[in-house]
């Protein structure tokens, strides 16, 4: 897919918060351990994940955390739900084609949120 110049250009935050600025209903963390630049896929996975996943939010508002723990890229977007549509799709299978996962869990305020794990160090999957 197409991203923004930005991304490719300064990073995942300032593409990301570029992109949420625009909609308002959005709030952005982006922990000081993710505020750096990741490889290209790892940058690519995270901002498809956060778009979509923000674009499924209940009434159009989203809370996104990005954190580096351990290996991975920890993405949690909370306020979403799976409506079934392929743009999510798209997005976990972005995520699990560099080796990631992606889930969905309750916040301990009761929102649901999807929650994503991309390994800083990816390895594509191989298609049979």
């Amino acid at each position: 897919g197409l991203f923004p110049t930005l991304l490719e250009r300064r990073g995942l935050a300032p593409a990301l918060s570029a992109h949420f600025a625009k909609q308002g209903l959005v709030a952005l963390t982006v922990e000081p351990s993710a505020d750096r630049r990741f490889d290209s896929a790892v940058e690519a996975a995270t901002y498809l994940f956060c778009i979509e996943a923000a674009a499924n939010a209940v009434g159009g508002s989203a809370d996104i955390t990005i954190a580096v723990q351990s290996e991975h890229v920890e993405i949690t977007v909370e306020g979403t739900e799976l409506t079934g549509t392929g743009d999510i799709q798209l997005a976990v299978d972005r995520v699990e084609a560099i080796g990631g996962e992606s889930s969905v869990v309750a916040s301990p305020e009761g929102r649901q949120a999807l929650l994503a794990q991309i390994p800083l160090r990816h390895e594509f999957s191989q298609l049979d």
